[in-house]
Protein backbone atom coordinates (compact mmCIF):
# COMPACT_ATOMS: atom_id res chain seq x y z
CA UNK A 1 0.00 0.00 0.00
CA UNK A 2 1.35 3.29 -1.18
CA UNK A 3 -0.38 6.68 -1.41
CA UNK A 4 1.29 9.98 -3.19
CA UNK A 5 -0.28 12.10 -0.83
CA UNK A 6 -0.64 12.15 2.47
CA UNK A 7 -3.51 10.16 3.85
CA UNK A 8 -4.33 12.99 6.37
CA UNK A 9 -3.08 16.47 7.72
CA UNK A 10 -3.37 18.24 11.16
CA UNK A 11 -1.97 22.26 11.23
CA UNK A 12 -0.49 22.70 14.56
CA UNK A 13 -0.01 26.99 14.37
CA UNK A 14 2.26 27.49 11.19
CA UNK A 15 3.35 23.90 10.99
CA UNK A 16 1.37 21.40 8.78
CA UNK A 17 1.65 17.77 10.04
CA UNK A 18 1.26 15.07 7.25
CA UNK A 19 0.43 11.61 7.55
CA UNK A 20 1.92 9.14 4.95
CA UNK A 21 1.64 5.46 4.39
CA UNK A 22 4.60 3.45 2.52
CA UNK A 23 6.60 0.07 3.46
CA UNK A 24 10.10 0.26 3.32
CA UNK A 25 10.56 2.95 1.17
CA UNK A 26 11.04 7.10 1.45
CA UNK A 27 7.04 8.36 0.96
CA UNK A 28 7.98 11.60 -0.09
CA UNK A 29 11.29 13.75 0.30
CA UNK A 30 12.50 16.21 3.64
CA UNK A 31 14.83 17.90 4.84
CA UNK A 32 15.87 15.80 7.89
CA UNK A 33 15.08 12.43 9.25
CA UNK A 34 14.31 11.92 12.66
CA UNK A 35 15.69 8.40 14.14
CA UNK A 36 14.57 6.95 17.51
CA UNK A 37 18.29 5.52 19.38
CA UNK A 38 18.84 4.86 23.19
CA UNK A 39 21.68 6.38 25.16
CA UNK A 40 24.46 5.20 23.46
CA UNK A 41 23.27 6.15 19.88
CA UNK A 42 23.78 3.55 17.96
CA UNK A 43 21.32 3.00 15.06
CA UNK A 44 21.09 -0.67 15.25
CA UNK A 45 17.29 -1.98 14.35
CA UNK A 46 14.30 -1.04 12.55
CA UNK A 47 14.14 2.45 11.21
CA UNK A 48 17.12 3.96 12.70
CA UNK A 49 19.45 0.89 10.53
CA UNK A 50 17.23 2.02 7.65
CA UNK A 51 18.29 5.31 8.39
CA UNK A 52 21.87 4.57 9.35
CA UNK A 53 22.14 2.74 5.79
CA UNK A 54 20.70 5.38 3.59
CA UNK A 55 23.15 7.46 5.03
CA UNK A 56 26.30 5.31 4.38
CA UNK A 57 26.36 5.46 7.99
CA UNK A 58 27.79 8.95 8.26
CA UNK A 59 25.78 10.02 11.03
CA UNK A 60 26.23 6.82 12.62
CA UNK A 61 30.26 7.94 12.97
CA UNK A 62 29.51 11.08 13.96
CA UNK A 63 26.99 10.45 16.70
CA UNK A 64 29.08 7.63 18.11
CA UNK A 65 31.71 10.54 19.15
CA UNK A 66 29.10 12.40 21.29
CA UNK A 67 27.24 9.73 22.96
CA UNK A 68 26.22 9.11 25.84
CA UNK A 69 23.26 11.48 25.71
CA UNK A 70 20.44 11.24 28.39
CA UNK A 71 16.73 10.12 27.36
CA UNK A 72 14.86 13.23 25.74
CA UNK A 73 18.06 14.88 24.24
CA UNK A 74 18.85 14.80 20.24
CA UNK A 75 22.22 14.58 18.06
CA UNK A 76 21.80 16.20 14.57
CA UNK A 77 24.05 14.32 12.06
CA UNK A 78 25.06 14.64 8.56
CA UNK A 79 22.34 13.26 6.08
CA UNK A 80 22.35 11.25 2.80
CA UNK A 81 24.08 12.65 -0.14
CA UNK A 82 20.85 12.50 -1.99
CA UNK A 83 17.91 11.68 0.80
CA UNK A 84 18.06 14.07 3.32
CA UNK A 85 20.58 16.96 4.68
CA UNK A 86 20.63 16.10 8.21
CA UNK A 87 19.72 13.05 10.22
CA UNK A 88 18.54 13.77 13.82
CA UNK A 89 19.20 11.21 16.56
CA UNK A 90 15.47 11.26 19.04
CA UNK A 91 17.16 9.82 22.20
CA UNK A 92 14.01 7.62 23.48
CA UNK A 93 15.46 5.20 25.39
CA UNK A 94 17.83 4.50 28.16
CA UNK A 95 19.99 2.39 28.44
CA UNK A 96 17.99 -0.78 29.68
CA UNK A 97 16.19 -0.13 26.27
CA UNK A 98 13.59 0.93 28.51
CA UNK A 99 10.98 4.32 27.09
CA UNK A 100 8.48 6.32 28.36
CA UNK A 101 5.84 8.68 26.52
CA UNK A 102 7.77 11.80 27.99
CA UNK A 103 11.24 10.68 26.76
CA UNK A 104 9.71 10.79 23.22
CA UNK A 105 7.23 13.64 23.11
CA UNK A 106 10.69 15.44 24.76
CA UNK A 107 12.75 13.79 21.67
CA UNK A 108 10.59 14.39 19.02
CA UNK A 109 9.87 18.23 20.37
CA UNK A 110 13.94 18.62 20.77
CA UNK A 111 14.61 16.99 17.62
CA UNK A 112 12.39 19.05 15.62
CA UNK A 113 13.48 22.49 16.88
CA UNK A 114 17.21 21.15 16.06
CA UNK A 115 16.23 20.63 12.27
CA UNK A 116 14.60 23.83 12.44
CA UNK A 117 17.76 25.64 13.81
CA UNK A 118 19.59 23.62 11.10
CA UNK A 119 17.62 25.32 8.15
CA UNK A 120 15.07 22.41 7.52
CA UNK A 121 11.77 23.41 6.34
CA UNK A 122 10.54 19.80 6.48
CA UNK A 123 10.96 16.91 8.59
CA UNK A 124 10.11 13.25 7.63
CA UNK A 125 9.71 11.66 11.20
CA UNK A 126 9.32 7.75 11.09
CA UNK A 127 6.72 5.66 13.03
CA UNK A 128 8.81 4.39 16.25
CA UNK A 129 6.99 1.04 17.08
CA UNK A 130 8.95 -1.38 15.83
CA UNK A 131 12.69 0.27 17.27
CA UNK A 132 10.89 0.20 20.55
CA UNK A 133 9.46 -3.20 20.66
CA UNK A 134 11.00 -5.51 23.21
CA UNK A 135 11.98 -9.20 22.24
CA UNK A 136 10.71 -11.81 20.95
CA UNK A 137 10.77 -11.00 17.98
CA UNK A 138 7.44 -12.32 17.06
CA UNK A 139 4.71 -10.35 18.08
CA UNK A 140 0.59 -10.34 17.49
CA UNK A 141 -1.02 -7.03 15.98
CA UNK A 142 -2.91 -7.04 18.87
CA UNK A 143 0.19 -6.15 20.94
CA UNK A 144 1.96 -4.58 18.29
CA UNK A 145 -1.25 -1.79 17.74
CA UNK A 146 -1.17 -1.74 21.86
CA UNK A 147 2.26 -0.84 22.20
CA UNK A 148 1.64 1.54 18.76
CA UNK A 149 -1.04 3.80 20.54
CA UNK A 150 0.74 5.52 23.23
CA UNK A 151 4.00 5.94 20.82
CA UNK A 152 1.41 7.88 18.53
CA UNK A 153 0.32 9.59 20.70
CA UNK A 154 3.43 10.77 22.06
CA UNK A 155 4.98 11.51 19.09
CA UNK A 156 2.02 13.57 17.96
CA UNK A 157 2.57 15.80 21.16
CA UNK A 158 6.29 16.08 20.70
CA UNK A 159 5.40 17.49 17.35
CA UNK A 160 2.73 20.36 18.70
CA UNK A 161 5.39 21.40 21.71
CA UNK A 162 7.73 21.90 18.51
CA UNK A 163 5.46 23.58 16.38
CA UNK A 164 6.25 26.82 14.56
CA UNK A 165 10.29 25.50 14.38
CA UNK A 166 9.83 24.14 10.74
CA UNK A 167 7.03 24.11 8.56
CA UNK A 168 6.02 20.77 7.55
CA UNK A 169 6.52 16.91 9.93
CA UNK A 170 5.94 13.93 7.77
CA UNK A 171 4.93 11.28 9.62
CA UNK A 172 5.66 8.53 8.01
CA UNK A 173 3.91 4.60 8.85
CA UNK A 174 6.21 2.48 6.75
CA UNK A 175 4.15 -0.92 8.50
CA UNK A 176 0.46 -0.56 6.86
CA UNK A 177 -0.71 -2.92 9.28
CA UNK A 178 -0.52 0.46 11.97
CA UNK A 179 -2.05 2.64 9.67
CA UNK A 180 -5.53 2.25 11.67
CA UNK A 181 -3.78 3.20 15.38
CA UNK A 182 -2.48 6.29 13.53
CA UNK A 183 -5.67 7.17 11.81
CA UNK A 184 -7.15 6.87 15.53
CA UNK A 185 -4.30 9.35 17.01
CA UNK A 186 -4.67 11.94 14.20
CA UNK A 187 -8.59 11.98 14.58
CA UNK A 188 -8.32 12.01 18.06
CA UNK A 189 -6.01 15.31 18.28
CA UNK A 190 -8.07 18.20 18.77
CA UNK A 191 -5.84 20.13 16.05
CA UNK A 192 -7.80 20.78 12.66
CA UNK A 193 -7.85 17.71 10.52
CA UNK A 194 -8.01 17.60 6.62
CA UNK A 195 -8.65 14.16 5.34
CA UNK A 196 -6.69 13.68 2.03
CA UNK A 197 -7.96 10.96 0.35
Amino acid sequence: MCFRKPVMTLKFGETSVELWVRERAMPARADSIIAPVGTNLKMGVGIAKWVRDEGSGKAQSEALKAAPLAPGESFVGTGGRYRFESVILAVVMDDQKRFTGEWITTAVAESIREAGKSGAESVLLPDMTDDLLRQPVWISQRQRNETCEPIARAMLEGVRMAQGSVRTVKLWVWRKDLLDVWNSAFKANPAKQEANV
